[in-house]
């Protein structure tokens, strides 16, 4: 971390204005699902930072089935409040509305946002979101609807240069040069961006 005036760090995300080599990744979707159904609603390989990852529903049981880092869960709202998750954490999970009027019946409102954190989380490799609805649901159908806001490096020798010029000014260009060298590749890059782009 770069050293802010007055003692404090900069964190990777305020960094980002003076960096090159990546692009801000948005998606919202809205979609039907039916009962015993996933669709895919994206997938694609990303290398960087998911920020904040939000999910609704119109039924307790809609699933959210996300893949990251090799690994994938299926989570619907209901989760999230049996498990007691209805506080905004420092990181993690929790329920933003749990709207349920009849307990004969799934249908309902509600929202979780699935990652917050003050600090990115980093994705690499196949990235899949998909939704659904899960056998538990009174309901035959549902309309869910996921957000997601990360940053992308798109050009990894370009945002790798500027982070170093960043980080260490007129200097850089030295760990540049050094980088070239077998086994110096990442010279003065720090383990969050390292775990990314290896």
């Amino acid at each position: 971390m770069y050293r802010k005036e007055g003692g404090g760090q900069v964190s990777l995300i305020e960094m980002l204005p003076f960096l090159e080599g990546f692009e801000y990744l948005y998606f919202s979707k809205e979609e039907t699902v039916e009962k015993g159904k996933h669709t895919t609603i994206f997938s694609r390989d990303v290398k960087g930072w998911i920020y904040s990852l939000d999910f609704a529903s119109d039924d307790a049981y809609a699933s959210f089935v996300p893949t990251y880092m090799g690994k994938t869960d299926v989570r619907t709202p209901n989760y999230f409040f049996v498990a007691g998750a209805t506080l905004p954490p420092p990181s993690g999970s929790y329920v933003l509305n749990y709207l349920r009027p009849s307990t004969l019946s799934t249908a309902g409102i509600y929202a979780v946002s699935l990652i917050t954190s003050a600090y990115p989380i980093p994705i690499k490799g196949l990235v899949r979101l998909e939704v659904g609805l899960e056998s538990e649901s009174t309901q035959t159908t549902a309309t869910v609807s996921c957000h997601f806001f990360a940053f992308e490096i798109t050009d990894e020798k370009a945002f790798i240069r500027s982070y170093r010029r960043f980080k260490y000014g007129w200097l850089g260009w030295a760990f540049e040069v050094l980088s070239r060298i077998p086994g110096l590749k990442y010279i003065g890059i720090p383990e969050e961006i390292k775990e990314v782009v290896e």
